[in-house]
């Protein structure tokens, strides 16, 4: 009887699994003409348009917020993406990250089947759930913006990360490493974090020659960018000292898996958003209450890690770590050494620029809820209810974010804007 339950919960597993990559897929890929398209967006598609028609390879990436314009490797990935799919018009841009994307949840469950160990396995399959349904993820994965492609390249550098005794795993950590700070300039600090970390904790096992090569190649194609910043004298001037106090990097991190913080791409519509949908032209607050049960959700999982960090101090994180080494090690790198570094930096810090860790945010959550249970072991049902719950929730957010978006065509008062459609059937020029 035990063994027929314990393959009926498997099955089950399984089969509920199936169903969230497919939900996640279907998020990614419904209504492609929603897509967000304001001054980045376009920038982007001009310049891969261009690049096609001309065969003009930009070597400076597009300006960014803080004064220094990004390197050109942030436009050379939608300069390929264009290619590969035949590019003609955003849509279809945009259909190629999310078709991308879609290949990063299918490469994160892959890589949690065949590079992690079993006994570290099971917060990388609940990051796998919540990143298909977490409405932030949707979000971001179905734009025509250089955080939007790290999915794919963040597994990379971590495939190569957890097999960097081996030269050619080293090898892969360097050089997608140095990528990933061409792609996006934030992903510098996070892979400077990761190998800080592992230097401190982790020197022996660690193929330091080879990570020294790829890093070295990674970053030739750097070399036309530092001329030009070096040439133009380009200043950084957005330093914001609040950071050192407000801790945003770590409330963004807390609220980001848990899909708290649509309201800043909604702006005043967050609040029709709180009551949608309407039935019968009266809200249902449905949307409000999904917000209630979250936070209340988050509100049990704080207050339970609390307890269990005043009874089991000074000994529960040294015996997690010996059970989950290179989970624990990453998400040390992550949580730690990405946030201190950034907030020492004095930079402003935006939610998007998590994706460069992509799934670690989703994969802490997963093993703080698990570990806050009673047995260390082996997690109670109820760490995995909670789970289950925060899938539910974040499921039901994402696809009524996704339909408030296209029944409204965007949030002309939020970040979000008028959608791509909207602003194509009104003829208007984003640019």
């Amino acid at each position: 009887m035990i063994l027929r339950r314990g393959h009926r919960c498997k099955h089950l597993w399984i089969c509920g699994l199936i169903t969230v990559v497919l939900l996640g897929v279907w998020f990614r890929l419904v209504w492609v003409m929603d897509l967000e398209y304001k001054g980045d967006e376009a920038w982007t598609f001009h310049q891969v348009q261009r690049a096609l028609e001309h065969q003009d390879i930009p070597w400076i990436g597009m300006p960014s917020s803080v004064g220094v314009p990004n390197p050109g490797m942030s436009v050379w990935v939608f300069l390929l993406l264009g290619t590969v799919f035949d590019v003609r018009d955003p849509p279809d841009l945009a259909r190629a990250v999310q078709v991308v994307n879609c290949v990063g949840i299918l490469f994160l469950l892959g890589f949690a089947f065949g590079v992690v160990a079993q006994k570290e396995r099971e917060p990388w399959l609940w990051a796998v759930a919540l990143t298909s349904v977490n409405p932030f993820a949707v979000l971001f994965q179905r734009k025509i913006w250089p955080p939007s492609i790290f999915p794919v390249f963040s597994l990379l550098l971590l495939t190569g990360w957890w097999f960097r005794h081996h030269r050619w795993g080293a090898f892969i950590w360097g050089i997608v490493g140095a990528c990933l700070g061409q792609i996006q300039m934030a992903g510098f600090f996070f892979t400077g974090s990761l190998a800080i970390v592992t230097a401190l904790c982790d020197y022996k096992r660690v193929a330091w020659f080879s990570w020294l090569t790829g890093t070295f190649l990674g970053l030739l194609p750097l070399i036309p960018w530092l001329h030009y910043t070096v040439a133009t004298g380009t200043p950084t001037s957005r330093v914001n000292w609040i950071n050192l106090f407000t801790l945003r990097f770590w409330t963004v991190w807390i609220s980001d898996p848990f899909g708290l913080g649509l309201k800043h791409y909604l702006g005043r519509h967050f609040w029709d958003f709180l009551a949608y949908p309407t039935v019968l032209d009266h809200p249902t607050y449905a949307v409000g209450m999904i917000h209630l049960a979250i936070i209340v959700t988050l509100a049990i999982i704080a207050i339970r890690f609390g307890q269990i960090c005043w009874q089991d101090r000074g000994r529960w994180l040294t015996r997690w770590f010996a059970m989950m080494p290179n989970t624990m090690l990453v998400l040390s790198a992550a949580f730690v050494g990405y946030g201190v570094l950034f907030t020492l930096s004095l930079l402003p810090f935006q939610r998007h620029y998590l994706m460069i860790t992509f799934p670690l945010t989703y994969v802490w959550l997963a093993t703080l809820v698990l570990r806050t249970q009673e047995d260390l072991a082996l997690p109670a049902r109820r760490g995995r209810a909670l789970l289950i719950l925060l899938c539910l929730l974040q499921a039901a957010l994402s696809g009524a974010f996704l339909s408030f978006i296209h029944e409204n065509e965007g949030a002309i008062y939020g970040d979000y804007g008028r959608t791509y459609g909207a602003q194509q059937h009104s003829e208007l020029i984003p640019y």
